[in-house]
């Protein structure tokens, strides 16, 4: 039978040579991949956190990774001050996010080889690279950072700061950022969000008359003079930037962008364009730039990857989908014309400028400056496109966890919501717990989080069979049962023994100086399965001993006895966290000769 050559066909494995099976659903899937990763990963995020599973985990470890790095980070400056400087304070944070970032790719295979690539980078061979002192410092940090993941983020237990009080005195600076206030017209932050003062022009009714589009309010506003516009020419400053998050608060504006690398400041103005995102209308790309500016000017610089800016309010939630860009730009204007008459309609948020032959036309970006307004508050100058963010410490009522700053009179009540950032020289960044804003006098006195005591029981006696490894502890009426899993906390245990006559104490579980493969005690950073349960005791394995002499309990660390999951992510966390640790004091012979990369689900 003679053979026919097929032309033009491209093989596919599995798929008929005429064409794809399911075309519909090919097509479908292809074009919504994106959406229904960010749905399922957005659903993950619901769940409660006592699932504890390693996708749970991955997901709020990366969705809390800034604030983890931050409250770590600033926690340190607050008890070792003096040791950073304004680099040094940016090194470490950006550090401490490559360490978490780490973690996260391991808890998503289960493995440990992304924790061992990054903490290899601090040694060439034999020589570390951190500086004199430094090893000590990241230590440090890595336990509280171990701390913030595994006693709050995983848990879900709402967290204050354990900075030993805010560390300010008298006539210090300080910068204010997102502090959420509550007065009559709705929700407001303080320090005000600045704006760019840019406008496209949506409709020129004559020679002298331009309109553009405005935030609605709930105020009249009446022109009484002054203004000018100018026409805006946007230049881009180096290359755009990818967006990855953009969380916008719908209720006062404030939106934080994720975005790698942005290298943006304070004040900077930047210009975002084609983010996709979804609200009860369908999917929408914003800004609309045939009706806006898309220009924004930075409120806050939360890190390297982060940063904060102010957009209009609305009384629908949005839900970010995919894709944007940043661009820092500067603005160059040319072409100053004279404001003669203002009108806004703040119903249907529309400005409409009287400017004798203004020259402009439908889609010029304008720039509107120096406006003068009353209103039932009083008299107001528009557009805001600068604010104070810096402000002194008074020496009055100042304590370890309050000061006060003058931020001006008002004539609304301010009732405190929430949130908002105090940011110290030197980059420390410690979250506000409440804020009283005396609007007759200017004052606000604002509080900072202080610490909280994590949940744990204390060993008030102990006994140790070290031939079986058997250890029954005493620590109070407890929860526990039958196969639930404690941690011991490291050398939190002390013991004298009969080898020398009880001349000597030790405390367990021990890093090093056991006989067991890499010199660890069986239950230093391991979770221990309990075998038995008491009124007031429980039972473990914390492995055998060499020295089979009588072991006498003699004392124990407050809290060192913690609940554990065998295969917690938590665990993992905490595991991952130790090879940190270990590499980074020991150097490249302490890396673990097992790797795993096998997913393993709680």
């Amino acid at each position: 039978m003679a053979k026919k050559q097929l032309k033009d066909y491209v093989f596919r494995p599995g798929v008929g040579a005429t064409s794809y099976v399911y075309p519909d659903g090919y097509s479908l899937l292809n074009s919504n991949k994106e959406f229904i990763q960010k749905e399922s990963s957005a659903w993950i995020a619901t769940q409660v956190a006592a699932a504890n599973t390693y996708s749970y985990a991955e997901t709020v470890l990366t969705a809390n990774k800034n604030f983890i790095a931050d409250e770590a980070v600033a926690w340190f400056d607050a008890n070792n001050p003096g040791i950073h400087n304004d680099t040094r304070h940016e090194k470490c944070e950006r550090d401490t996010k490559y360490n978490i970032d780490a973690i996260v790719a391991d808890l998503h295979t289960g493995g440990n080889s992304e924790t061992i690539a990054t903490v290899k980078k601090y040694w060439e061979g034999a020589s570390s690279q951190l500086g004199a002192g430094e090893v000590t410092y990241a230590l440090s940090v890595n336990n509280k950072v171990e701390e913030i993941i595994n006693d709050y983020v995983l848990t879900n237990k709402a967290y204050t700061t354990g900075q030993s009080g805010h560390g300010l005195a008298a006539s210090d600076t300080v910068n204010l950022f997102g502090i959420k206030t509550n007065c009559q017209f709705g929700d407001k932050v303080y320090p005000q969000i600045p704006f760019s003062g840019m406008f496209r022009i949506t409709k020129v009714p004559d020679a002298n008359t331009v309109e553009f589009f405005l935030p609605t309010s709930e105020i009249d506003h009446v022109y009484v003079a002054g203004g000018q516009i100018f026409l805006a020419a946007p230049t881009n400053v180096g290359g755009a930037t990818n967006i990855s998050t953009f969380e916008f608060d719908n209720t006062t504006g404030l939106t934080t962008i994720g975005s790698n690398v942005h290298g943006l400041a304070v004040g900077d103005a930047v210009q975002l364009e084609n983010i996709t995102v979804s609200c009860l209308y369908g999917s929408k790309v914003y800004p609309d730039t045939s009706t806006t500016s898309g220009i924004f000017v930075v409120y806050d610089v939360i890190d390297n990857d982060t940063f904060v800016i102010g957009m209009d309010k609305s009384k629908i939630v949005h839900t970010y989908v995919s894709g944007g860009t940043v661009q820092k730009v500067n603005v160059p204007v040319s072409g100053a014309v004279n404001i003669t008459g203002f009108i806004f309609d703040r119903v249907q948020g529309i400005g409409r400028i009287t400017a004798a032959a203004h020259g402009r036309t439908v889609g010029d970006m304008i720039e509107v400056e120096n406006v003068n307004f009353t209103c039932s508050l009083g008299a107001k100058t528009y557009p805001v496109t600068s604010n104070t963010t810096a402000f002194t410490v008074r020496s009055q009522n100042l304590s370890t966890t309050t000061f006060e700053v003058d931020i001006g009179t008002s004539g609304v009540t301010q009732t405190y919501v929430s949130g908002g950032i105090v940011v110290k020289s030197g980059g420390a960044r410690l979250p506000v717990s409440d804020f009283n804003y005396n609007t007759v006098t200017g004052i606000a006195t604002i509080t900072t989080a202080t610490s909280q005591t994590i949940n744990a029981n204390t060993v008030s006696a102990a006994t140790y069979t070290p031939a079986t490894g058997v250890m029954v502890l005493t620590i109070g009426a407890h929860s526990y049962e039958l196969n639930d899993y404690i941690m011991i906390a490291p050398e939190s245990l002390t013991f004298t023994c009969d080898l020398d006559s009880h001349a000597t104490q030790h405390s367990y579980p021990r890093a090093t100086g056991s006989s067991a493969p890499g010199g660890k005690d069986y239950a230093y950073n391991t979770p221990v399965k309990i075998t038995a349960t008491g009124a007031t005791t429980i039972t473990v394995n914390v492995g055998i001993s060499s020295d089979t002499s009588t072991h006498t309990f003699v004392s124990a660390t407050a809290g060192g006895i913690s609940e554990s999951d065998s295969n917690s992510a938590a665990d993992r966390v905490k595991y991952l966290i130790g090879i940190i640790n270990d590499v980074t004091e020991n150097g490249l012979d302490a890396i673990p000769t097992g790797q795993i990369y096998s997913v393993s689900a709680a």
